[in-house]
């Protein structure tokens, strides 16, 4: 797993691809980021989760508590019942 310090973890910035070192950039930056989740029962963590952390508040704890980022803001815009089909119609199971 990467470290608090992650940026140093990785071997070397060759092995990022562009959006990758993007990302490595505004991660390097102390400004605030907003990361967003959007998906459907098990991204929301409904009945699945059996009172353990969603994978949204596994991500926030990761980013707060590893590499202290904690002005970095986790949305969790999941919905139980959502689907998408390939044409990217976005959907509600009813």
């Amino acid at each position: 797993m990467i470290g608090s310090d992650w940026s140093s973890d990785l071997c070397s910035s060759d092995l990022l691809d562009s959006l990758q070192e993007q990302l490595k950039n505004k991660m390097d930056n102390d400004d605030s980021l907003t990361w967003l989740f959007m998906g459907d029962s098990i991204t929301h963590g409904s009945a699945y989760s059996l009172g353990q952390d969603t994978i949204a508040q596994s991500f926030e704890k990761y980013l707060r508590d590893d590499l202290k980022r904690t002005n970095d803001i986790v949305v969790n815009t999941a919905v139980s019942g959502a689907t998408i089909d390939v044409s990217g119609s976005s959907t509600l199971a009813t």
